[in-house]
């Protein structure tokens, strides 16, 4: 799909789970997209932005386009019963436990149940695949006003199928289903409340990327805004692009608008475009390749905000590369010519 990258397993990652199995312990690698990086335990990233919707320099937290660690499956005698099984290792440590650079081993059960008070680091890894993503957007009276979003963190936790080189998703046995029964008991057991709104309600912005999106090449990406009220609304957008890492560091920005009046009748959706430029990206992306575009869309009238927020890839040109072979009609030496671009 385009805006996609296919993703690689960390060899930071891989090595600890090959020494594992050699010494007989099962083991496997395990990949969070959308990984929190949680700097205080309070189950929230917290991003703060200034009046024209950018984000401030000096935040510690982070989304991190990917986080990988290891699964071990050991017995677990110093804790209570039922905690054995699969235990996350992580060798990449992003926060000190106890003083010391580590991470695990944690039960991938209390993370589930939300067993916070369990050994050991259950609640760096539970915020890696729960945490609310928190936006205080500075007002004009110094006052800030907060937009949550309660579903972007930990998508998609993979790791490799048994004998099949193909993903299987473990998602189930880090979470419950969004809004289950299950998932609200939790939540409440850790104090985090989400709430997940429909579709059909309020405002809405979601980023769109276009197709050709190479690099070395101008596209466009689009904020597509959607008044499902019955009435109509007039808004400011802040619409940004700015270059970005794979652990969510924030490089310079590549393209930005902001509309002062954007009018949006009842029921009605409205896609708005920005231009990204190569001459404003080419010097500021990365090794990964990736844009992050931002949409945050104010009402006046109700001050409520709304914020659309997507990591896109640039993809590089692609190498061909042709051979042609040249046969002699006589005793002549062979030869062979390559064509490339």
């Amino acid at each position: 799909a385009s805006g996609t990258t296919p993703a690689c397993f960390s060899p930071l990652s891989l090595s600890p789970s090959l020494v594992l199995r050699c010494l007989g312990i099962p083991s496997r690698v395990v990949t969070n997209y959308n990984s929190a990086h949680d700097t205080n335990s309070n189950l929230k990233i917290e991003q703060y932005l200034d009046e024209n919707g950018r984000v401030q320099a000096g935040t510690r937290e982070y989304i991190w386009n990917f986080h990988c660690w290891v699964e071990s499956w050991m017995a677990r005698p110093d804790l209570p019963e039922g905690y054995d099984g699969w235990q996350v290792l992580d060798p990449t440590p992003q926060e000190k436990s106890e003083g010391v650079y580590c991470c695990g081993p944690t039960p991938v059960k209390a993370i589930k149940e939300g067993e916070l008070k369990l050994k050991y680091d259950v609640p760096f890894v539970f915020a890696e695949v729960n945490a609310d993503v928190v936006y205080w957007m500075l007002q004009s009276d110094s006052s800030r006003k907060k937009t949550v979003d309660s579903k972007s963190v930990g998508r998609n936790i993979s790791t490799k199928s048994v004998g099949r080189d193909v993903r299987e998703d473990i998602t189930h046995h880090y979470k419950y289903q969004e809004g289950s029964e299950e998932e609200r008991a939790v939540l409440e057991k850790v104090n985090l409340r989400k709430t997940y709104p429909t579709e059909e309600e309020g405002l809405k912005v979601k980023i769109k990327a276009s197709e050709g999106m190479n690099n070395g090449c101008d596209f466009d990406v689009f904020a597509v805004i959607n008044n499902n009220t019955a009435s109509e609304r007039t808004c400011r957008l802040m619409f940004g692009a700015r270059a970005v890492g794979y652990n969510g560091v924030l490089g310079p920005e590549c393209g930005s608008k902001d509309l002062l009046n954007v009018a949006l009748h009842p029921h009605t959706e409205k896609s708005v475009p920005l231009r990204i430029l190569y001459e404003k990206y080419g010097g500021c992306l990365t090794q990964d390749n990736m844009i992050k575009v931002m949409a945050l869309l104010q009402d006046y009238e109700t001050k409520e905000i709304v914020l659309g927020v997507r990591n896109i890839y640039v993809k590089n040109p692609d190498i061909k590369v042709r051979v042609r072979r040249c046969w002699p009609l006589s005793g002549q030496d062979r030869t062979l010519g390559q064509e490339g671009r």
